[in-house]
């Protein structure tokens, strides 16, 4: 089994620079999730998914704060366990 890769076309060519620099990663890799990715398997809006991950622990998130006449941009990436941690917390009630 290689490399699994889930997400955005550069992921591909991350992993070769990677690799290219001599930087040891694990075969199990796998990258993680998007928002976009998480709405469509739950089937739910961008938005909701946003609300549900943006205060958890362990997510990535990158982006300018909310400034004065200017909203704030953010771009999340779900690790794989804390997607699972979530699902088993929201799936329990």
């Amino acid at each position: 089994m290689g490399i699994v890769i889930l997400g955005a076309p550069w992921t591909d060519a991350l992993m070769d620079r990677i690799e290219a620099i001599g930087v040891p990663h694990p075969k199990w890799f796998v990258a993680p999730f998007t928002v976009r990715e998480i709405a469509e398997s739950l089937k739910l809006s961008r938005g909701v998914i946003t609300r549900l991950f943006e205060n958890e622990p362990g997510i990535v998130v990158w982006g300018n704060p909310e400034r004065m006449h200017k909203r704030k941009y953010r771009t999340f990436r779900v690790p794989r366990s804390v997607y699972e941690r979530v699902l088993r917390r929201i799936t329990k009630r």
